[in-house]
């Protein structure tokens, strides 16, 4: 798989969800993902990534100038790995909407990544469990003028 993205650049979205992939196998997705330039969309929700996985593609998506969207819903990772994805959104300017529902970096991981959203202006769009309108709003987080979509955070309390 991680040869199809660097070897196609006319596929759009690829949805890997509910494929058993864990930490050992998200290395080659990833160092593909930094180099690949048509990939918007990444579904990699119902898996089994945790701490090593969330920081591999964190990495990849420093250096990739695509994505504009990947689903981290529904895996197991954990506040380092949350932590990961936050560094990460301090310099990827490319992603607009990130979907981290379902993981187990609880209410520390998601005050992690809203605390990140706070200096990164391009994600429009957030979804994590752990976070209300409240937060969103006392965060300053707001969506980027150039779009009308709605932030959806999951209630959870």
């Amino acid at each position: 798989i991680g040869r199809l993205f660097q070897e196609n650049n006319h596929i759009l979205k690829i949805d890997l969800s509910s494929s058993y992939i864990g930490d050992e196998n998200v290395a080659p997705i990833a160092t593909s993902l930094a180099k690949n330039t048509s990939v918007l969309t990444l579904n990699l929700s119902s898996n089994i990534i945790g701490s090593v996985g969330a920081m591999t593609i964190s990495e990849a998506l420093r250096e990739n100038t695509a994505l504009t969207e990947i689903y981290l819903d529904n895996n197991s990772i954990p506040i380092d790995g949350a932590t990961a994805i936050a560094a990460m959104l301090a310099v990827n300017k490319t992603l607009l909407r990130l979907h981290v529902r379902k993981n187990e970096f609880g209410t520390e991981g998601a005050g992690v990544l809203l605390a990140a959203l706070e200096t990164n202006r391009t994600i429009e769009s957030f979804s994590c469990d752990h976070i209300n309108d409240s937060d969103l709003l006392s965060s300053g987080f707001s969506p980027s003028a150039k779009t009308d979509d709605v932030i959806e955070p999951s209630i959870k309390t």
